[in-house]
C-alpha cells in the first residue's frame, strides 16, 4: 500500500510476494491420455494429472465491479471481483461462443479436444508481454487503501511452474479469436 504520507509506495516495487494461481500436480490422479506429450515429463516424473487445463482472465486487480450485500448487516458495498469467479465463467462464455459459431455443434467432454486444438488456438501466457513485469494499482475497493501489485511473478513460488507451452499457471493457454471456430461443426 501508500505510505502514511500518502505519495509513495510502502515498499519498493514489485513488493513481496503474495498470491498466484492454484494449479499444480495432481497426487492422487493418474495423467489422462491427451495431456501425454503436451505435459513436460520433467514437471511431474510420476505421470500424474496437471491443472489446469486452459486459462482465462481472473486476476483480482483487474477483475470486474461488483455490487453486494453483507451479511449481517446488511451493508452494501461495491469492489472488484475476480479469480475463478472471472475466470470461469468467463471462460464458459467464450466456449458457448465457439459451439454457437460451430453451428451448435456440441463438444461433449472439451478436455481433449483444447489439447488437440490447433496451433493459434490458445495464447501461451508467459512471464508477461516479451518477458515484462506489468504492474497494477488495486483499490480503493471494500475499504482498501490503493495496492500496488506486480504480475508475472511466477518464479518466486516453488509451488507453480510456468513458461512456454503447457504450464500449471495457464494450462495450454488461454483462448485467441481461433477459438471460436477451432473446433469444426
Amino acid at each position: 500500500g501508500l505510505t502514511s504520507s500518502g505519495p509513495a509506495w510502502a515498499q519498493t516495487p514489485p513488493g513481496p510476494y503474495a498470491e498466484g494461481g492454484t494449479g499444480g500436480i495432481s497426487t492422487v490422479f493418474q495423467e489422462p491420455s491427451w495431456q501425454k506429450g503436451i505435459v513436460p515429463k520433467g514437471m511431474d516424473p510420476n505421470g500424474m494429472r496437471a491443472v489446469p487445463d486452459v486459462s482465462a482472465r481472473g486476476d483480482w486487480n483487474l477483475g470486474y465491479q461488483i455490487g453486494l450485500t453483507n451479511r449481517p448487516g446488511g451493508t452494501y458495498e461495491e469492489g472488484v471481483n475476480g479469480g475463478t469467479s472471472l475466470s470461469s465463467p468467463l471462460f464458459t462464455g467464450m466456449l458457448a461462443d465457439a459451439i454457437e459459431a460451430n453451428g451448435g455443434t456440441r463438444l461433449g467432454f472439451a478436455n481433449p479436444a483444447f489439447y488437440a486444438a490447433p496451433a493459434g488456438t490458445f495464447h501461451d501466457v508467459i512471464r508477461g508481454p516479451i518477458g515484462q513485469r506489468l504492474a497494477v494499482v488495486y483499490g480503493p475497493s471494500y475499504g482498501q487503501q490503493p495496492t500496488l501489485s506486480t504480475m508475472a511473478r511466477c518464479q518466486d513460488t516453488v509451488a507453480l511452474n510456468c513458461g512456454m507451452g503447457y504450464d500449471t499457471v495457464a494450462g495450454v493457454g488461454s483462448p485467441t479469436v481461433n477459438f471460436f471456430t477451432a473446433f469444426g461443426g
